[in-house]
């Protein structure tokens, strides 16, 4: 095993190609899509991802990056 050296966290807004809506969230013009790359010493690589229904992405970004990509950095990956 190796150590994390790098992670990278980045935030897509995806538009929709038709207007959804329902009774909860109200209409949904766009989806967003989180994606986390974390890099290892050794070079290995791997993409994981999340999404919202159009609101929110900043927040989970902003939690990934402030809080928990810090306490991940340099633990075995």
């Amino acid at each position: 095993m190796t150590k994390i050296k790098n992670i990278k966290t980045r935030l897509f807004k995806v538009p929709l190609a038709e207007v959804l809506s329902d009774a909860k969230h109200g209409d949904h013009f766009h989806f967003e899509l989180i994606t986390v790359t974390i890099t290892l010493e050794d070079g290995s690589v791997g993409t994981g991802y999340t999404y919202t229904g159009g609101k929110g992405g900043h927040a989970i970004k902003a939690m990934i990056h402030y809080d928990l990509a810090p306490a991940l950095m340099g633990k075995m990956g």
